[in-house]
């Protein structure tokens, strides 16, 4: 009787492609210049989501999703996945505008709500969500205060 559930169970493991130096994201720039330089050479639009730890030191950085030349749909449930098993306390979302027009969309605007309100739930905060363009200039909701109608708790200004 034991055997006929086996193959219904599952496991979950996180496998880190490579070891790097352990960065801490300080402030925006920092955060820009470590996965920014990479999405602003993109042909299409990309979601990154970079993990931090309690003292925002980066402990993983995640491509969760490619998608056309004017958007890239991802779920809540895929931007999390790799947050939870990196035991990760906030993430920053990064997505790049291949036009160059950092400027957010009303979909990127809903997003940003949807992602604080599922990390709120999973206890996962959303610290930023950073669109970067293809000429270097990024538009960050936390710096415009947009990430949430409170003060931020970020205190990265």
């Amino acid at each position: 009787m034991k055997n006929c559930y086996k193959k219904y169970f599952v496991r979950v493991q996180l496998v880190r492609e490579s070891r790097a130096k352990i960065e801490r994201i300080m402030n925006i720039k920092d955060a820009v210049l470590i996965v920014g330089k990479y999405l602003k050479k993109c042909d299409r639009e990309h979601l990154v989501v970079a993990h931090l730890d309690a003292k925002n030191n980066l402990v993983g950085i995640e491509e969760v999703a490619i998608g056309g030349s004017t958007e890239c749909p991802a779920y809540p449930n895929e931007i999390f996945k790799g947050a939870l098993l990196s035991n990760a306390c906030s993430i920053i979302v990064f997505h790049n505008h291949t036009t160059g027009d950092v400027y957010p969309s009303l979909n990127d605007e809903a997003a940003t709500k949807k992602l604080k309100a599922a990390g709120d739930i999973l206890g996962i905060e959303v610290t930023d969500h950073i669109i970067v363009g293809t000429n270097g200039t990024f538009y960050s909701f936390q710096e415009r205060r947009r990430i949430n109608e409170e003060e931020v708790s970020w205190g990265w200004l």
